[in-house]
């Protein structure tokens, strides 16, 4: 799945929160990830990102999800490097 686009689209206005678009996802793309997409949840090796109204590359879930479907323009699924969440840690 890395690194190979797929596109689809999801109409977030028909959605209620980021819950039920992680769900939507995680159906859409499973058999790609051979069903350990877990987008959402903190053992994922995926998270999501996506593309504002200005042009920027944000992290998903930080802004209220009425105005996250306002300002949303594009989402990428996107691999989490381990590194980088050990570091964190």
């Amino acid at each position: 799945m890395e690194g190979a686009p797929y596109g689809r689209k999801v109409d977030l206005q028909k959605l209620n929160a980021y819950d039920q678009l992680y769900t939507t996802l995680n159906e859409m793309f499973k058999e790609f990830a051979h069903g350990n997409l877990a987008i959402g949840k903190p053992v994922s090796d995926y998270n999501l990102i996506y593309k504002d109204t200005e042009g920027d590359w944000m992290v998903m879930g930080d802004l209220p999800w009425n105005i996250f479907i306002t300002t949303c323009k594009s989402l990428m699924i996107i691999k989490v490097n381990k590194t980088d969440l050990e570091l964190k840690l």
